[in-house]
């Protein structure tokens, strides 16, 4: 029962997206929720969600500060790691994950 709700749910997104042009879908930060609507208003969402928080910042530049600071902790734990200040476990432990961060470039 709930599959066919769910599968009626889908259908008419589809057919909503196929005939309406003006219509996108976005994933909105990391929940895995979906927003479907207007571009212009999922842009001004967005802005105002952002100078809301202060969660995020714009990059300008092209230059992304969260790849410079994963380098630098990179750096440093490697030379806590030769200078014998870190064993292996714990570096390991607390380096990053590469394949969990999000926004690094």
């Amino acid at each position: 029962m709930r599959a066919k709700h769910e599968y009626k749910i889908v259908s008419s997104i589809q057919h909503l997206v196929c005939r309406r042009s003006d219509i996108v879908i976005h994933r909105t930060d990391t929940n895995k929720v979906f927003y479907i609507g207007k571009p212009t208003d999922f842009a001004r969402k967005e802005e105002e969600y952002m100078l809301e928080t202060e969660t995020y910042q714009e990059i300008i530049d092209g230059c992304c500060p969260l790849a410079n600071n994963l380098h630098a902790v990179q750096t440093i734990l490697t030379h806590l790691f030769t200078q014998k200040a870190l064993m292996k476990q714990q570096s390991n432990r607390i380096s990053p994950k590469l394949n969990n961060l999000e926004g690094v470039v």
